[in-house]
């Protein structure tokens, strides 16, 4: 896995306030100098044009003036060249006005005021300046985009570097009891008689004993009253595949004990009696499910999905403004509910959606979901399914206080025998 450079984004601030200061300073050094050299130019030639002018302008001789004065005028450094009489009035002027350095020199014979002559430079631009020299400009640019690519190449991790902060980082977890330190993949505290009856039967399942009757019944009931919870991570810009393993692993862990939490808590509602577990997953990088099926004939199957699905969202908000306000990493979720046999179309729907709370029930599970929560259909919908699904928007008075006291079992770790 590749690990990018860390602050890229302060150091590309530094690199664009470098680029636009050395510009910056460049344009106003030249324009300095361009405004020394254009300063001499013009004092040279007002006192060149100081004697040349003395005597047409005693005889007020214009043309001998312009023809004087032209070559002056046409200069690169020099902008105006002009000569009033002695009353102030223009008799011969060249070129025009501006802001540039401006010398004036009185022409006097004897006591007697002839008139005044002023020379006046170029004004300096700074947007003259860089478009010709737009040589180096290109190269301090080049420099300095070379300055940002070499950052994010040189300074990125090592892997003693990744090792450790990883190291450091499951260090501070477990000083801070987010993660506790025994073994997170075992189950959490027994839950009620149900749960117990179905503990015991992953047991049998994963030391493949003999094929007992019952796991061979329990599809059957799975099929009469199935509902599939999943969980994904809301994780556009894909911040997960960008940590280390360590810390991946780390929160997984996590969130797979408080999503154990979490599905005991619902389990122990008296409302939902009748309402087992089965086909839970471990938490990866795709989040989770888990189904839930009726053992009897009044259990609550779809009520249960949705309310393990809104406890799943309020825990998770829990942790990640938690995990934010430490500076750790932490992601949003977002949850489905459906019958089982869609799951395939509501893990399609779930990460093609933004929608935090899905359901996607047939009308009997719609009716049974909205005695306890408020449900809105889905806002553009593409596919058939989508127009049945329906988005969790709000939950009953009752339902919101069993929803607080089990979030606060989930997070306070409290036993739930």
């Amino acid at each position: 896995m590749t690990y990018l450079a860390p602050r890229q984004g302060i150091f590309a601030a530094i690199v664009l306030t470098s680029l636009v200061l050395h510009l910056l300073f460049f344009a106003i050094s030249t324009e300095r100098s361009i405004a020394a050299q254009n300063q001499a130019v013009v004092d040279r030639s007002i006192a060149t044009l100081s004697q040349e002018l003395a005597a047409p302008l005693s005889a007020y001789d214009r043309v001998s003036m312009s023809v004087i004065m032209e070559p002056y005028a046409k200069e690169e450094a020099i902008g105006y060249v002009g000569v009033n009489d002695s009353q102030g009035g223009v008799l011969v002027s060249l070129g025009q006005s501006s802001d540039g350095y401006r010398a004036e020199q009185v022409i006097t014979s004897g006591d007697q005021v002839m008139g005044k002559i002023a020379v006046q430079a170029k004004a300096v631009s700074r947007a003259e300046i860089l478009s010709g020299n737009w040589v180096f400009l290109l190269s301090v640019i080049g420099l300095h985009v070379m300055l940002w690519l070499i950052y994010g190449y040189v300074a990125r991790p090592s892997d003693e570097l990744k090792a450790q902060i990883a190291k450091s980082v499951r260090k501070e977890l477990l000083s801070k009891g987010i993660l506790p330190d025994q073994t997170l993949h075992t189950a959490p505290a027994a839950a009620p008689d149900t749960a117990s009856t179905e503990q015991v039967q992953d047991d049998e399942d994963e030391a493949q004993d003999e094929v007992a009757p019952r796991p061979e019944r329990e599809p059957e009931a799975q099929l009469a009253a199935a509902y599939t919870v999943q969980l994904t991570f809301n994780d556009p810009h894909h911040l997960l595949t960008t940590v280390s393993i360590d810390t991946k692993d780390a929160y997984l862990a996590l969130c797979d004990q408080l999503f154990d939490r979490a599905c005991a808590a619902v389990l122990e509602l008296p409302l939902f009696a009748g309402v087992a577990l089965a086909d839970k997953h471990p938490f990866d990088e795709s989040g989770t499910a888990v189904t839930l099926y009726a053992t009897d004939d009044h259990a609550k199957t779809a009520a249960a999905a949705a309310v393990l699905s809104k406890l799943l969202v309020m825990v998770n908000e829990v942790v990640y403004q938690k995990h934010r306000e430490l500076k750790r990493f932490a992601l949003p979720v977002k949850t489905v509910c459906s019958d089982s046999m869609l799951s395939d179309v509501a893990k399609n729907i779930l990460v093609m959606r933004k929608e935090e709370s899905l359901t996607i029930f047939g009308e009997a599970g719609r009716s049974q979901v909205s005695m306890y929560m408020t449900l809105a259909p889905l806002s553009h919908p593409s596919t058939v399914h989508e127009r049945d699904g329906r988005e969790i928007v709000g939950v009953t008075n009752a339902t919101a206080e069993r929803l607080k006291i089990a979030r606060d079992k989930v997070l306070l770790g409290e036993d739930h025998s």
